[in-house]
């Protein structure tokens, strides 16, 4: 009987370990890569690094921290949290790590990982491949390496070194300094600091002022996502100096202030298709033929030749304009040409409509006297129901006795 309790009081307390180490099992944290796809088509980010370089301690001195973490996996929690949260861009990277350890093939430094194509899995792999510590904290002789790796590499560098910064000296500054003479503008350095020692803190302050273009943060300033997310950020990405927002910088951007949404090209202006002058949100009359004179809205139009009140013959001092026309049409052999006439208000619609037609059609008959088939013409009045200025000036009518041009192809 008694060994019948006994053999129950210890299946009891074997339950309860099992119990109490599941209650122990940290959740997994799931971390989902950056989406900055939005912020690239708004064109208020543009990439600012081709190659992410990662510099990882992978020496007995980084600290311990409160939740138990202990030595690298610290320094390798962070690293980690950084490559689930990297986008999907197209970007070059490498993971190089140093101390004096097994891991590390018993060398001062060892490069884990490129400088080849970003792929995450890979990165983590080689990351997860560290798993010894050493108590030799060479930094500098690991940012002296990346010198040497990065050497045949092309476009701008997020150099990104994760450490205590204990016990190193200075030699990690003057290696610092050789790589941002090397590299110049092309390099921006980020440095994370794991434990809180001054003397940590300080090392890797200057070497990230060395970069010019990074700064220092310290493992709680991104333990939270949405921290990490901002650092990956910063890291990778710059805020486009674009005040209009139309995807082309305000350095380069020839348009400034063009409206939201509206298509532009490479100079920031909208875009003008048939090359008329007018930009296409504005043109009425889009395919207008190069050489054409068009007016303010890009339609085709001869605009010296109006027309007195109730006339349509064609004076003979606007010959010039309409040879103008005729080399349109012979430089376009395929292109035909609906000519149409317009009035202004008056007199009645119906005498209007009579009035614009006789206008079209005397440019037409001109037109084919001088050459041109008539079966690349059409001509057609339309009255009064389309003005381009007011009728109730005396130039904005002389404006509307007019002809206008339109290109069919």
């Amino acid at each position: 009987m008694a060994k019948i309790y006994i053999r129950t009081l210890l299946m009891l307390a074997l339950f309860a370990l099992i119990i109490s180490c599941a209650a122990q099992i940290p959740k997994k944290t799931i971390i989902t890569p950056l989406n900055v796809t939005p912020k690239l088509e708004t064109g208020q980010y543009v990439q600012d690094a081709d190659i992410l370089y990662v510099i990882l301690d992978a020496s007995s001195s980084v600290p311990a921290s409160e939740d138990g973490r202990s030595d690298i996996n610290l320094a390798k929690n962070i690293v980690s949290r950084m490559n689930h949260t990297m986008p999907d861009i197209t970007i070059n990277a490498a993971l190089r790590a140093f101390g004096l350890g097994e891991c590390l093939y018993n060398k001062d430094t060892r490069l884990l990982y490129g400088v080849t194509r970003y792929s995450r899995d890979s990165f983590q792999k080689s990351l997860d491949s560290v798993t010894c510590v050493a108590n030799k904290s060479p930094m500098e002789i690991a940012i002296n390496a990346a010198n040497e790796d990065l050497k045949p590499s092309e476009g701008k560098i997020a150099l990104v070194i994760v450490s205590d910064g204990v016990g190193v000296g200075n030699g990690p500054i003057i290696a610092a300094e050789n790589i941002k003479d090397a590299y110049g503008d092309r390099i921006c350095i980020y440095t994370v600091l794991t434990g809180n020692s001054y003397e940590g803190e300080t090392l890797m302050t200057k070497i990230a002022k060395v970069g010019g273009c990074g700064d220092m943060v310290r493992e709680g300033d991104i333990a939270a996502k949405k921290d990490m997310a901002k650092f990956v950020e910063r890291v990778l990405f710059a805020m486009a100096s674009d005040s209009d927002l139309d995807g082309v910088k305000d350095d380069l951007d020839q348009c400034p202030g063009t409206p939201r949404g509206m298509k532009v090209d490479s100079k920031g202006c909208p875009l003008d298709t048939d090359g008329d002058g007018v930009y296409d949100d504005k043109d009425q009359c889009p395919g207008t033929p190069a050489e054409a004179k068009v007016n303010a809205v890009g339609c085709w139009v001869l605009k010296n030749v109006t027309f007195d009140t109730d006339k349509w013959n064609i004076k003979p001092s606007f010959y010039s304009d309409l040879h103008e026309v005729l080399t349109v049409l012979t430089k376009n052999p395929s292109l035909s040409v609906n000519i149409q006439g317009h009035t202004d208000s008056v007199g009645t619609v119906r005498y209007n409509q009579i009035l614009s037609q006789k206008r079209a059609n005397e440019v037409m008959n001109y037109l084919v006297g001088k050459g041109i088939a008539k079966d690349r013409l059409t001509a057609v009045g339309y009255g009064v129901s389309k003005p381009v200025a007011s009728n109730k000036t005396v130039e904005g009518r002389a404006q509307n006795r007019r002809v206008e041009l339109s290109p069919v192809r």
